[in-house]
Parts: structure tokens; sequence; C-alpha cells
């Protein structure tokens, strides 16, 4: 890239279709990219649905929402240097748009298409129309970013022949550090899931470990967070005294229950329902960045993770937890007991996890690597 790009910060307009709520990741992935780029002096304007996080609502209306959103898009973006879209099929109006009028597109896809269809059971009968808006909309992009190396992968063989960067997930670690004795203190020794509880992040293997016999007495399993699965959670927690949910909390407040639990999880399955085909389920495990891990790390907590590319790697090469075979609540109920009986062990993992996470995985680092993207397609565009 030039010198007379980089030396004047882009204005750029973020199209996000995906209603987003706090304390779910992609809350905080939309707004800390956002504020790492403003931080760099980028004038960055986002666009979302006007719904916000009231319902229900209405197919018609959650569709109108996403259409003045772009209209939105449209009228206030006619000079901006690039449109920054977290990827979405029903974004493909904006790709085109921008195609008309010349401005650079950048499409960030964080997981495949398949998610949609376990939160939306009624899309799978679209799937094919969904995946080929998907795919035209990121064949039509000049650079797609991924937030793993084997999504990169996956989208090269969808789309083979682009520009396809990895910037993983981080963590906020101004936000996010060691902090003992606050909010979740009232808990006694926990283990932490927080975060969207959906069907592949692995919630029945979760439930079912707490019931196992290896799981220790005095170790209780707590959730904060809200989802498809949440009321399994709550019939859980009334058949079990071990488990315990919390709801919604704000993302700001999460390290208060991070920092003192013994340990987070994430036990992922790379699975979802009503998925039978092994291509299908191959593509669900391409693209785990969760950032619950980061986030964990950064408070100086050790992980519990499933063994899948994007979180078991780093868990190994920092020794920050201990990961686990999927789907395998016996492992889990394992790691939580083997932790639980070495604490300085579990305290020391936190400690080297957030050394790593400060080092290499900051939503700062994540905004530069970002950046240097955005001015990327600038300079080709141009």
């Amino acid at each position: 890239m030039t010198a007379a790009t980089l030396a004047v910060a882009p204005s750029v307009s973020y199209l996000c279709l995906q209603v987003s709520t706090e304390g779910q990741a992609s809350f905080a992935h939309v707004h800390e990219i956002i504020d790492g780029l403003r931080r760099r002096g980028c004038a960055v304007q986002l666009f979302e649905p006007a719904i916000g996080n009231r319902a229900p609502v209405g197919i018609a209306e959650k569709l109108w929402s996403f259409a003045t959103a772009q209209l939105r898009l449209w009228r206030n973006s006619g000079h901006c240097d690039a449109i920054y879209i977290r990827a979405h099929p029903l974004a493909l109006p904006t790709l085109l748009w921008a195609r008309i009028v010349g401005i650079p597109v950048v499409s960030e896809l964080n997981s495949t298409y398949e998610d949609i269809f376990s939160i939306y059971p009624w899309t799978r009968l679209f799937r094919p129309l969904i995946h080929a808006v998907g795919y035209v909309t990121l064949a039509g992009s000049d650079a797609i970013v991924t937030v793993s190396d084997g999504l990169r992968r996956w989208v090269l063989d969808k789309v083979p022949g682009h520009g396809v960067h990895v910037v993983p997930n981080g963590a906020n670690v101004e936000a996010f550090h060691p902090v003992r004795g606050q909010t979740g203190a009232a808990y006694g020794t926990y283990i932490l899931f927080f975060g969207a509880m959906s069907p592949w992040q692995g919630i029945r293997t979760l439930l079912a470990a707490a019931t196992h016999p290896a799981w220790p007495d005095d170790v209780q399993l707590v959730f904060v967070g809200d989802g498809v699965l949440r009321s399994e959670i709550e019939t859980a927690a009334q058949q079990n005294g071990r488990v315990r949910h919390l709801g919604r909390k704000p993302y700001l407040e999460l390290a208060n229950y991070i920092g003192d639990a013994l340990a987070a999880v994430s036990p992922q399955t790379g699975t979802q329902e009503g998925v039978d085909d092994a291509s299908q389920r191959k593509e669900l495990r391409a693209h785990f960045s969760p950032l619950k891990m980061y986030e964990t790390l950064a408070c100086g907590v050790p992980m519990i993770v499933s063994d899948f590319p994007g979180q078991a790697e780093l868990v190994r090469r920092h020794e920050c937890g201990i990961v686990v075979p999927p789907s395998d609540p016996a492992a889990i109920a394992a790691a939580v007991k083997e932790l639980a009986a070495n604490p300085n062990n579990a305290q020391a993992m936190g400690e080297r996890g957030r050394v790593a996470v400060v080092r290499e995985h900051s939503w700062q680092h994540r905004a530069d690597e970002t950046l240097s993207v955005i001015h990327a397609v600038i300079d080709n565009h141009g």
C-alpha cells in the first residue's frame, strides 16, 4: 500500500444485519473492531437493523428492518472510502449497490451459513438459495476476512481465487483483566459458561458432565447468557443443585464472573441439530475462534476446550487449560476434577494465558490487522 493511503485514515460504512445482543460474541466483535478503527482515526458509521433486541419480531418486520438499514447506508455512504459488511446473505443488495457506485467492499465471515439453519430451523427449506446468495456476496467482495484458518480454507473452496485474510477474535484487555472477589464470588467454586446458548456450543454435553460421578461435589456449573437452549439450562438448574443460570449480563460486567471462576468452558461439538450431511458437519468445524476463550484468558483464568482447530492449538501452545474430546461429558468432568484438585496449577495456566492474549490477541491487534485489509482494498481499488 502507498504512503499516501496510509497517511489518511479512511471513512468506513459498517453494515451488520445480524441483530446482536450485549453479552453475545457478535456484539463484542462488531463494537470492538469499530472502536479500534476509530481509535486509529477512521470515521466509522454503523448501520444495523432498528429493531434492536425487541422480541418477538415477525419475519416481515425483520426483513423490513434489514432493507431499511441498507437504505440508510446507501443514503449516507456516497463518499465513504470502503464498505465493511459482516457477511449475511441478505446483504447482497448493498454489495451490488457498492459495485454500481464504485466503493470497495470487505466482507467479514464469522461462521458458515449452517449457523443460520440451526438458529432458525425454518430457513432449512431455503438452504440452496441462502448458500447461493451468500457465495455470490463473498465472490463479489474485494477482500474477505475470516476468524480462523479453517474458515479461510472453507471460503477458498467455495469462492476460489479471492484474497482471504484471517483476523481471529480477540479480547478487550482493558476491560477483561484479572479480578477476584467480585460478583461471582457469591457462587463458591464454579465452572463458567458464558455467551450464546446455541446448539453447537456443547450445552447438552456440559449439562451431562455436571451429572457425571467425576464432577466434584463442591464445584458448581454457572451459565451466563441467553439463547435457544436457555429453557434446557433452566430445567437442569431445577433438577441439579450444581447448575445455576444467571441470565444475560452486560458485556463489561462479564469480567467479574470470569475472574472468580475456577475455569471457563468452550465445549464446542462441531455439529448442529438438523445437520446430517458429512460435508456440512465438516463445514461447522471450520470456524472456531471463540470470543469467550480470549476474554477468559485475558482475565487470567484457564480454559477447558473441545479438541477443534482455532481453540485447542492455542490452549496447547500456551499450556493455559485442558483440551478434551468433543461431545465427551466424562472428559469434561475429569478436567474439572483435575483443576479443582490442583488450584495452583489452574492459576499458573491462567497466568500463561493472560500473557499470551495481551501480547498477541487483543482487540487493538485485531483493529490493526483489519485496518491493513481496508487500506489494501482501497489502494487496489484506486
